[in-house]
């Protein structure tokens, strides 16, 4: 079969058109994990300076500065993490994308998080909405194992740090009902 002329692939089925990897990689999760973290210092900057700084901290809270270093440093991971999964897509498409349909929920429950708890002091729900984002990176650890094992590797940081970020939010919660 022949190409028509400046229709580059299509002489290709659609599932085989499908599968093709993106020239950019990893850019689409970077991107959206930067605009997650972005959007959560925003809501971080307007609730620190007055309600979360003069309520009562938990004991073992780090310096406020440690957190923008954190988040960044794993939004990044996470972001390749899922790059390096989509990029099975075309030897198990149904699995990656059950496993990116999990990563887009983990990544949305943790935007959602930061406002509820910064900017509206939701605290139960933020406490809810955190707890379920602790089940969906664990899930989507289970979902990254069946596709590619260092992904599973990459997100376990994130999980560590989201379950000690659970722990600080209670605490805080606790202290400040």
């Amino acid at each position: 079969m022949t190409t028509p002329r400046g229709v580059e692939g299509a002489d290709r089925t659609a599932g085989e058109r499908g599968t093709e990897r993106s020239p950019l990689g990893p850019l689409w999760y970077l991107v959206a994990v930067y605009i997650v973290a972005g959007l959560g210092g925003l809501a971080v900057s307007q609730g620190i300076p007055g309600w979360y700084a003069n309520a009562r901290q938990p004991s073992f809270g780090p310096p406020n500065w440690i957190f923008s270093i954190a988040w960044i440093l794993l939004y990044t991971v996470i972001g390749i993490a899922a790059w390096l999964v989509s990029e099975r897509r075309p030897e198990a498409p149904e699995r990656v994308s059950r496993a990116l349909r999990l990563w887009w929920v983990q990544l949305i429950l943790s935007g959602v998080f930061t406002p509820f708890f910064f900017l509206f002091h939701w605290m139960t729900i933020s406490m809810v909405i955190i707890t379920l984002l602790d089940v969906a990176i664990v899930a989507t650890m289970v979902r990254f194992a069946g596709v590619r094992r260092q992904a599973t590797w990459l997100m376990v940081p994130w999980l560590l740090w989201i379950l000690f970020v659970t722990a600080l939010a209670a605490e805080f919660t606790r202290l400040n009902a």
